[in-house]
């Protein structure tokens, strides 16, 4: 399932969705990339399924599958890709503290 690809979305440089703080190379850092590009699709189709949701939202439709932090890092990279935006609201997360509230942005076809 690629659902940018579904979306006939354009791939976009920004955010990276993998930032390789531990200088690992090779295979490593490419698994690494790809395995940050799914999850980057994983967050998309739960945002699609829930609508309007904040991180821990997400985090709890993906099983708990990631680091929180990692959700909001891609959550960040669809909001400059223009798929989400942020809704004004706020709510209490998993941690206790308050998290932004996105909704999915409708693509015109």
């Amino acid at each position: 399932m690629d659902l940018f690809t579904d979306m006939n979305l354009e791939p976009a440089p920004l955010p990276a969705a993998f930032y390789n703080s531990t200088n690992i190379k090779g295979a490593e850092l490419k698994q690494a990339k790809a395995d940050a590009t799914k999850q980057d699709a994983l967050v998309l189709a739960s945002m699609t399924r829930l609508r309007r949701a904040g991180a821990s939202d997400v985090w709890r439709d993906l099983s708990e599958a990631f680091l929180l932090t990692s959700v909001r890092r891609s959550i960040n990279g669809l909001k400059e890709r223009g798929l989400v935006v942020k809704t004004g609201d706020r709510q209490k997360g998993v941690t206790k503290a308050s998290e932004i509230v996105w909704e999915f942005k409708e693509q015109a076809a």
